[in-house]
C-alpha cells in the first residue's frame, strides 16, 4: 500500500478497499471465538476481538498522528489505518520522528 520515497516520506499506492475486506474477514474470525464461557474472561474471545478492533496491524506501535487541530496523543493502528482510508493514491506521508523508550 506505501512506497518508501525516502527515510521520512512514504507514498500512498492504494489498496485500502483490499485492506479492508480483509480486516472485516478477521474481525468475522475473531468474534467467532467469543462465548458464553468465555466473554468476561481476560484472555477470552472478548479481549481477542478487541485487540482486532483497534489494532488492526497487529504490531506494539503506537502512532502519533498529527492533522490540523488534533491532539498529540498516541493512537492504535486502527485509528492510522482511518487515517489512511482518506487518502487518495499519490498522497505522502510525512514521518516527522520515531520516538522510542522502555521501562
Amino acid at each position: 500500500m506505501f512506497k518508501a520515497m525516502d527515510d521520512d516520506t512514504i507514498r500512498y499506492e492504494g489498496g485500502i478497499e483490499t485492506w479492508k475486506e480483509t480486516w472485516v474477514n478477521a474481525i468475522h474470525e475473531k468474534s467467532k471465538l467469543v462465548t458464553v464461557d468465555n466473554i468476561i474472561e481476560w484472555t477470552g474471545g472478548t479481549e481477542q476481538l478487541t485487540k482486532e478492533l483497534t489494532n488492526p496491524l497487529h504490531t506494539e506501535v503506537l502512532f502519533y498522528l498529527y492533522e490540523a487541530g488534533a491532539s498529540l496523543t498516541p493512537d492504535k493502528s486502527d485509528e492510522f489505518m482511518r487515517m489512511v482510508a482518506a487518502l487518495s493514491k499519490g498522497d505522502c506521508l510525512y514521518i516527522g520522528g520515531v520516538i522510542d523508550y522502555r521501562f
